[in-house]
């Protein structure tokens, strides 16, 4: 099989069907400029040790609409700091994020890839788009 290196010029997105959309209650952190995603053994060993911490982490959630909750904010309450439970990368980030779900990239063994059927589509569109404009 050969490897082909393509550039892309424009914003692209390739949903991921197989997995599940990542939440900001539970998998990842906007911090600043990256997106870190939480290590949920690294997490759930904290709840272990501070079972108090878990009651109150459910409480909050159950209390504020999923809109107001931030776990920023509830680690920077019980002083936990986000290196403690993320994972060692991060995601570059560019603007400002106001979702609170992130749909993830389709991948295989943790490698994000383009679909042949997508490159297809894509060189597809784009002969349509000549030809319906010089015709």
């Amino acid at each position: 099989m050969n490897n082909i290196k393509i550039e892309v010029l424009s914003p692209l997105h390739i949903g991921d069907n197989e997995n599940k959309n990542l939440s900001s209650l539970s998998d990842f952190i906007v911090d600043g400029d990256k997106i870190k995603l939480i290590d949920h053994q690294k997490l759930e060993s904290i709840f272990s040790e501070n079972p108090h911490i878990m009651e109150d982490y459910i409480k909050e959630i159950k209390t504020h609409s999923q809109q107001k909750f931030s776990l920023k904010s509830f680690l920077q309450k019980y002083k936990i700091s986000i290196e403690e439970i993320t994972e060692s990368e991060s995601i570059p980030f560019i603007g400002q994020f106001n979702g609170k779900e992130i749909h993830p990239f389709i991948s295989e063994n943790g490698k994000k890839y383009l679909p042949g059927s997508s490159v297809k589509g894509a060189i597809r569109n784009a002969l349509a788009f000549v030809y319906l404009k010089e015709h």
